[in-house]
């Protein structure tokens, strides 16, 4: 072969290896998955029913696994759920509308996966006892991104009502 039929191949090879060897070494290979950077709060999702919600402004929580045992106040809001939806064409939409409830969260950086005994005590807003409630819930870790990303932070979840507290 003559070296100028060559160099043509040669010109129109490298190119293409090399896009191919681009191709290839930005693919994901089927076991692998792009992990995001979201994250889970660790700790204890609190939700109110109306009536308690009525009277509560706050939770403190004592939360205790493993020996070791943390503090965490949950500061309470308005609970929503969806309201009007509506679609035109392939675009939905949907609004928050209000519900009777309360809820939040108790941050409690340290906890680990298991059992967690928890004395939530409920708070009006001049931080007045208003009630206690007491349980054993399962901390499970939570996987935001997937399972296939890993664990992240533990979580549990109660419901407090007026007759009592239930683990979601």
């Amino acid at each position: 072969m003559p070296p100028s039929v060559r160099s043509a191949r040669t010109a129109r090879l490298v190119p293409l290896a090399a896009a191919l060897a681009f191709a290839v070494a930005c693919s994901e290979s089927p076991g692998d998955r792009q992990c995001t950077l979201i994250a889970a709060i660790p700790g204890i999702g609190i939700d109110l029913d109306a009536a308690t919600a009525a009277r509560t402004e706050t939770v403190q929580a004592l939360a205790c696994w493993g020996g070791t045992c943390q503090d965490a106040t949950a500061k309470l809001f308005p609970s929503t759920g969806v309201g009007a939806t509506s679609c035109t064409g392939e675009v939905c939409a949907a609004q928050a509308a209000p519900l009777p409830g309360k809820h939040g969260n108790a941050t409690l950086p340290d906890i680990v996966p298991g059992p967690v005994d928890l004395t939530l005590t409920l708070l009006d807003a001049s931080g007045t006892t208003v009630g206690t409630r007491r349980i054993t819930v399962t901390a499970n870790s939570s996987y935001p991104n997937g399972p296939d990303c890993g664990a992240d932070a533990a979580q549990a979840a109660v419901l407090i009502t007026e007759s009592g507290i239930t683990a979601k």
